[in-house]
């Protein structure tokens, strides 16, 4: 049975039997070549897809939330939509999607870098 038929595996051990292979699976010599929309072959196998991935059992793992704590009267200011207004001095301003990158032609939520840091 393979790793991805068990849910019963160790992650730890497979992970560390991963890293364990020795350094001449690798390819050590240089190579002077171009290769277009194709995967090298070492020993008849896609390296590409034989190497140890460190991020291979990541999906595995369930990691609490990072929330950070800026203090000193600053907050974050989730990504919204600003309504259209009209100024002071007669000029109407559209409205728009603030995210805080300063480009209202891309809009980006919070899981794409959207939102800024503001003081109170």
């Amino acid at each position: 049975m393979s790793d991805w038929d068990s849910n019963s595996i160790d992650i730890s051990n497979s992970f560390d039997q991963d890293f364990k292979s020795n350094s001449t699976e690798l390819i050590t010599e240089p190579i002077h070549q171009l290769d277009h929309n194709t995967f090298s072959n070492y020993n008849g196998e896609h390296e590409c897809f034989n190497y140890n991935d460190p991020l291979k059992y990541c999906y595995k793992h369930q990691f609490k939330p990072f929330l950070l704590d800026f203090g000193n009267g600053v907050h974050f200011v989730k990504p919204h939509y600003v309504e259209g207004y009209m100024r002071e001095d007669g000029t109407y301003v559209n409205g728009y999607y603030r995210d805080g990158d300063g480009n209202t032609s891309i809009n980006r939520d919070e899981n794409h870098g959207g939102g800024y840091l503001r003081r109170d």
